[in-house]
C-alpha cells in the first residue's frame, strides 16, 4: 500500500517511519537486535525491531496467518510518500498450500513441505481500497484525517483495514516475494510504474527486496 499526503497537510509524526531509499542499508537504524544468524533467527529479530504487530486480523481470517507491517517513508518526493510493507507468517501445516509449487520447478522438491512457515513479504498496489478498523466504512487514503462515518480519527495505518490484506496471490501487488523459513526463497511479483505504480519504479522495488534479503541473510 502506497499513501501520498501534501506536505501542509500531514500532522502525524514520521520519526518512526524508516527511509525506503536507505531500509537495509548500514544508514539504516538497526534498533536494539542485529541480524548475524541465519534467516530463521533474523526474520524474528527482524520483525521484533522494525515491524509492528502482529496486527489484528477479521474474524473471517484464515487461524493459519499473522501479519506485521514495516513503515516506509519515500525520499526526494514534493509530497510525503509512505508505503507500508507487509510481511505474512504462513503456518504451512494449516495451510492449504502445503507444498510450495515455486520450489517443485526450481528445486524439484515435490515429495515434501520445504518447511513448516513461510514468510510472505508484500506492497500492495496504491488503488487498494481501504476500511475503517472501527465501523468498516471505506476511507479515502488521500481524505481529510477522520472516518465519516464513525468519526474515528486516523492516525496510524493500523486504523485502517485493507479489502485485500489476506489475498496473497493478487496480481496487483507491486512486491510479492515468499521466504521459507530455511532462508530460500522467491520473488514472485514485481510491478513497477508501468504496473501501475504512482511512484515506484521497478528498480526501486527490486533495490529494496535485494537489500532485505542480504539483510537476512536469504538465498
Amino acid at each position: 500500500m502506497v499513501v501520498s499526503r501534501p506536505l501542509k497537510r500531514i500532522k502525524r509524526v514520521v520519526a518512526d517511519y524508516y527511509s525506503f531509499n536507505s531500509f537495509g542499508t548500514s544508514a539504516c537504524p538497526a534498533g536494539d537486535r542485529t541480524l548475524e544468524g541465519p534467516f530463521r533467527s533474523n526474520i524474528k529479530s527482524f520483525l521484533l525491531s522494525y515491524a509492528d504487530g502482529p496486527l489484528p486480523l477479521k474474524i473471517s481470517s484464515p487461524p493459519f496467518i499473522q501479519r506485521w507491517r514495516v513503515r516506509l517513508r519515500l525520499d526526494d518526493q514534493d509530497e510525503d510518500v509512505f508505503i507500508a510493507l507487509n510481511i505474512v507468517e504462513e503456518n504451512v501445516k494449516q495451510s492449504d498450500s502445503v507444498y510450495c509449487d515455486y520450489c517443485r520447478v526450481v528445486a524439484g522438491w515435490q515429495e515434501n513441505p520445504v518447511c513448516k512457515t513461510r514468510y510472505h513479504f508484500i506492497i500492495q498496489a496504491d488503488n487498494v481500497k481501504q476500511h475503517c478498523a472501527s465501523c468498516g466504512a471505506s476511507v479515502a487514503s488521500s481524505a481529510s484525517s477522520r472516518c465519516k462515518a464513525c468519526d474515528l480519527e486516523i492516525s496510524r495505518d493500523t486504523d485502517l483495514e485493507d479489502e485485500t490484506q489476506l489475498i496473497l496471490e493478487d496480481a496487483r501487488h507491486l512486491l510479492h516475494g515468499i521466504i521459507h523459513v530455511n532462508g530460500f526463497g522467491h520473488l514472485l511479483r514485481v510491478n513497477g510504474r508501468e504496473g501501475g505504480s504512482r511512484f515506484l519504479s521497478g528498480c526501486d522495488i527490486m533495490g529494496l527486496w535485494d537489500r532485505i534479503c542480504i539483510m537476512m541473510k536469504a538465498r
